[in-house]
């Protein structure tokens, strides 16, 4: 299991020599983006694979002499799968760079927030967020 969750967090790029200082939470929070993406991923993949096949999977035809619509079925061989694989790759991994990038981007969100608040706006306000058991809104 250490494995995995090993490498979910390579997945979501978090940092592990900053991730050993952190909470259980934080810990538990990183995996489970990590599990996210690579969900992401799969879903995406089966999704485009599965189109792609679909799509590619059937002719339709209009006979002008019976006026009847006709579909005839392509047979798929070993170079359409991995066309087929190769374009649902390349999707699936432009869906999961963005959604990676969205993370990434509301991380550090928060955390220039939290910095700017904490140094130039409002100082008393960010003691208060990060010890708030303390009386620090009293001084």
């Amino acid at each position: 299991m250490k494995i995995v969750q090993k490498f979910a967090r390579q997945v979501a790029a978090i940092d592990e020599s900053l991730l050993s200082e952190c909470p259980q939470a934080d810990k538990t929070w990183a995996n489970h983006i990590g599990y996210a993406l690579i969900l992401t991923f799969v879903v995406v993949f089966g999704l485009v694979f599965y189109s792609l096949m679909t799509i590619d999977g059937a002719k339709v035809i209009f006979d002008m002499q019976t006026n009847a619509v006709k579909m005839e079925s392509n047979s798929h061989n070993l170079w359409s799968y991995i066309r087929f694989g190769a374009v649902a790759t390349v999707i699936a991994l432009v869906i999961f760079l963005f959604d990676r990038t969205f993370y990434q981007f509301a991380y550090l969100y928060c955390i220039l927030k939290l910095t700017i608040s904490k140094f130039f706006l409002f100082p008393r306000f960010a003691n208060y967020i990060s010890q708030p058991n303390s009386n620090n809104y009293n001084n």
